[in-house]
């Protein structure tokens, strides 16, 4: 009677150990594609904060400076800025594509920044019709108000990354958690069995010895 019920506990065993074994090399595997993910994601909006801050501060020096071939150097470096922040966009936006809640958040991102260009290049446009330094109080405070609401629109994406990243891993750990308890379960499954089968068959018995000792 022992001997048979070996075979089936070893192989509830092995089989719950290699359940187990998967389930571990499959949290590895989800985790580190979202860190992966996610990571390259979160440096991508802080280099669209650094390129906006960037971009920004040199069109005022551009106001105040008078030599033309350093104006014409800043004015390229912020094509370039503009052009690498335009692919990070499409890149996110095409990453995210099956997620409304972070498309939202980055087409939010993408319209404060075009209010913003509008604002940016009225303002470039004084300045080159305008003599050097150009000074313009409302527009500066017009233009620095619209690039806060820009920034903000980054920030809000960059917190709402972290806060997607911890969101999936919280999920992959529950996850396993509850398949953990079902693979624990199904281990000591013969031995619940066991029991229960001893329990019964020790009823049975001293239901016999009852009765027998009644007649």
């Amino acid at each position: 009677m022992i001997i048979k019920w070996i075979y089936p506990v070893i192989s509830v065993l092995v089989i719950s150990v290699a359940l187990l074994v998967y389930e571990i090399n499959r949290l590895d595997d989800q985790y580190t594609e979202l860190i992966e993910s996610e990571t390259t994601q979160l440096k991508m909006v802080q280099q669209l904060t650094f390129n906006s801050n960037r971009r920004h501060i040199l069109l005022f020096y551009i106001a105040h400076c008078e030599d033309s071939v350093q104006i014409r150097k800043m004015e390229i470096e912020r094509g370039i800025l503009i052009k690498e922040n335009d692919s990070i966009f499409n890149t996110l936006v095409k990453i995210n594509s099956a997620n409304p809640d972070q498309i939202q958040i980055i087409k939010d991102a993408v319209e404060a920044r075009r209010v913003y260009n509008l604002k940016s290049q009225e303002y470039q446009a004084k300045i080159e019709t305008s003599s050097k330094p150009f000074l313009s109080y409302e527009m500066s405070r017009d233009l620095d108000n619209l690039f806060t609401t820009y920034q903000n629109s980054i920030n809000e994406l960059y917190n709402e990354k972290n806060k997607h990243v911890l969101i999936r891993s919280n999920s992959y750990t529950s996850a396993v958690e509850q398949r953990s308890l079902w693979i624990s379960l199904f281990s000591v499954s013969p031995f619940l069995i066991f029991g229960v089968l001893l329990i019964v068959l020790l009823f049975l018995l001293r239901f016999v010895l009852v009765r027998a000792s009644e007649r």
